[in-house]
């Protein structure tokens, strides 16, 4: 009795360890399934991340070429910009040497033209005054015809000394009474002379000449010609003197 009482509990034990297990069996399954799916979805999402991931690597390493391109566009800029900047800092220094220079050569050739004018002013009064102690000594009119055939050898081209000449040799004719040819040759003389030092001389002496002559026209030109083209020279100051003078002994 006892025994078949033993073994019904054991039978009844039996079927319910077995009940239990095949439950928990069922769990399993589930779990493992929903770890799956899960193992699924992360695969998906990395896979997703690992796209991604691709991508943002693919545009830094574009950005990064931009900025490498960019880097070397901006030096190569910044060179030629030295450079431009070299070159011009050279243009302008040669620029400004080459202007010094321009003075220089003008403040020479100013200079230049102050002393040939200096000497020539220097070489017509020497003459004057020797052709005026003549007079004042009443030498022989041959002392002037000397003087007239020496001054008309000289054949300087220079444009100081050579009108220089011309008007010392219209002083000559005019000791000698040759008015015409000493009133011609103040004339010449001044127009090559063509400066504001001899130029007025010569028509001054040339118009007074003119006027002795009683050519009044000729001389007013000559001394009107002082007033609007020699304005500057010292014989321009009181002109209108001697051309209103003329015109008064016109009438």
């Amino acid at each position: 009795m006892n025994k078949k009482f033993l073994n019904a509990v054991l039978f009844g034990a039996l079927i319910a360890s077995s009940a239990g297990t095949f439950t928990s069996c069922k769990d399993y399954d589930d779990d493992i399934k929903s770890l799956q799916e899960q193992i699924d979805k992360s695969g998906s999402t990395v896979g997703d991340l690992q796209t991604q991931l691709t991508t943002l690597k693919s545009a830094a390493e574009a950005a990064q070429a931009a900025a490498d391109a960019a880097k070397t566009a901006a030096a190569e800029a910044k060179t030629a910009a030295e450079a431009a900047k070299t070159a011009g800092d050279q243009a302008a220094a040669d620029a400004a040497t080459a202007k010094a220079l321009a003075e220089e050569a003008k403040a020479a050739a100013a200079q230049a033209k102050a002393d040939a004018i200096a000497e020539a002013a220097t070489q017509v009064e020497a003459l004057r005054n020797s052709m005026q102690a003549a007079i004042d000594n009443k030498l022989d009119v041959t002392v002037h015809e000397a003087a007239v055939k020496a001054l008309d050898s000289f054949s300087g081209k220079d444009q100081m000394i050579a009108p220089a000449m011309k008007g010392a040799m219209g002083n000559c004719y005019a000791q000698l009474g040759q008015l015409d040819k000493a009133a011609s040759m103040l004339l010449s003389a001044a127009d090559e002379a063509d400066n504001n030092s001899l130029s007025p001389i010569y028509l001054q002496q040339a118009g007074e000449i003119l006027v002795k002559q009683g050519k009044y026209d000729d001389a007013i030109k000559a001394y009107t010609k002082i007033k609007d083209k020699y304005f500057r020279s010292y014989q321009s100051m009181d002109i209108d003197k001697y051309i209103e003078q003329a015109k008064l002994l016109k009438k």
